[in-house]
């Protein structure tokens, strides 16, 4: 009886288990939810309801950045794994594994990396885009040396054009172009590129002046020297006042790349004539003539120039051909020694003429000297040997000569409209030293000539 008791025992209490299993398991499928875990390069993110909604903000990243880069390749640099897994009552959080998600996904973009001599300068859409801009640059190059530009005003000129053939348009640099995967934003457009390159920066800098600014806090500021900062913005002196709000242009260009151009050009030139100078025995010491005046000759020359960026830095003569040989200039040098020593007696200052004034009282004051007009010519001469002791303006006396003669006699030649002689000369009696004039307070063209003996002013008569 007692064992069948113990059966009947096991036997509801078998039944109560099973059926509450069962209850587990209907209630389990009851409230059970399939959720999907997200992992980021291997690491948990979040848990999703449905994988779409990751991939659609995937995309939908990918179509912004595509909008906002037009024609780069992009694409997730990164893996994204979505695993399935049902649990009771499962708990997901769409909205914070995207936010999640925003803080570590890096659309990157296909490009290519611009390396100059193994150093990363920029980056590109693609290896086409950086040739057309090297070819560009060339060309710029390249049309610099075009004849063309300046044929128009050296014929103007009615001399001949230079001509000109390009050898060689190459860069010093070495330039590779890498395959790369980088932040669209630090890809270049095909302008960009060529102004980094051409310019060492893709924008030019703009300082507005502010209040307080001074051309030297300016420079100072940007790195720059003064003379540099006057350089990018011609008319800017230190005097320049600067006015609050002004654009002042602080971008210093250095290239990043050098274009190198061989050219060979062909161009007339000059030819300097000689001068020979003979001694003449017959003309005073420190006198010289002129008996032949010289012509330059011309000849065609070819260079081959080397330059970069448009600076010429090296230069070779290749050939020449002399077109018309140059005339020497024949100078005669007098050799004959003038004593500076007078021998006193003065010859007649003028060639002829006439006295029109004496050695004399004249309106209330005493006239000093001889004032002599009417020669044949207005040449004034040496009245004897002697050494130019004054050679310039004198005030009233207008353009004036005093010789010393070294024997206690001065001579004074006055109005003078020219003076052909110098201070320190030795002249010969005779010489022409000047032109005669109306200079200083004259009545008219004439000459004003006096004698000074031990520095008192005599009657020149008494030594004519």
């Amino acid at each position: 009886m007692k064992g069948n008791s113990a059966i009947t025992a096991g036997i509801v209490a078998l039944s109560i288990l099973i059926g509450s299993t069962a209850f587990a398991v209907q209630q389990y499928q009851a409230h059970a939810r399939t959720v999907y875990d997200v992992y980021w390069n291997g690491a948990y993110v979040g848990t999703v309801s449905d994988p779409g909604i990751v991939h659609a903000w995937l995309d939908k990243q990918k179509r912004q950045y595509a909008g906002q880069h037009d024609g780069l390749r992009l694409h997730v640099d990164a893996s994204l794994r979505v695993a399935e897994r049902r649990a009771y009552n499962g708990v997901f959080d769409n909205a914070g594994t995207l936010r999640a998600l925003a803080q570590r996904v890096r659309v990157k973009a296909e490009a290519v990396r611009v390396v100059i001599d193994g150093k990363t300068v920029a980056y590109a859409p693609d290896a086409q885009t950086v040739a057309r801009v090297l070819d560009a640059i060339k060309a710029a190059h390249a049309r610099e040396l075009a004849p063309a530009k300046r044929a128009v005003t050296i014929a103007s000129r009615g001399e001949e054009a230079p001509a000109r053939t390009v050898r060689q348009v190459t860069f010093v640099e070495r330039i590779d172009v890498e395959p790369a995967r980088v932040d669209p934003r630090e890809v270049l457009t095909e302008t960009e590129l060529r102004q980094l390159l051409e310019t060492g920066t893709p924008e030019p800098k703009r300082h507005v002046v502010q209040p307080g600014d001074c051309l030297s806090c300016i420079a100072a500021r940007y790195n720059l020297t003064t003379d540099e900062l006057k350089r990018l913005n011609p008319g800017l002196t230190e005097e320049t006042l600067l006015q609050i709000g002004q654009p002042i242009n602080v971008t210093v260009h250095r290239p990043k790349v050098t274009v190198k151009t061989v050219e060979e050009v062909t161009v007339v030139e000059n030819v300097p004539f000689a001068v020979e100078v003979r001694q003449d025995p017959r003309l005073p010491r420190g006198e010289q003539r002129v008996i032949q005046e010289g012509k330059k000759g011309q000849k065609r020359v070819t260079y081959r120039l080397v330059k970069e960026n448009g600076a010429l830095v090296a230069k070779a003569m290749l050939s020449q051909a002399v077109l018309a040989e140059p005339v020497a200039k024949v100078v005669l040098r007098g050799t004959k020694a003038i004593a500076s020593t007078g021998t006193g007696n003065l010859a007649w200052p003028t060639r002829g003429g006439r006295i029109t004034s004496g050695f004399h009282y004249r309106w209330g004051k005493m006239h000093t000297g001889l004032d002599i007009a009417g020669a044949r010519n207005r040449d004034i001469l040496a009245a004897d040997n002697g050494r130019v002791v004054f050679a310039g303006w004198n005030g009233d006396y207008g353009y004036t000569v005093i010789l010393d003669h070294g024997n206690g006699l001065r001579t004074l030649y006055a109005h003078m409209d020219r003076i052909q002689t110098r201070v320190g000369a030795v002249v010969e009696k005779g010489q022409v030293i000047g032109v005669m004039g109306d200079t200083g307070h004259s009545t008219g063209v004439h000459l004003h000539f006096e004698v000074i003996r031990n520095g008192v002013k005599v009657n020149p008569l008494r030594y004519l």
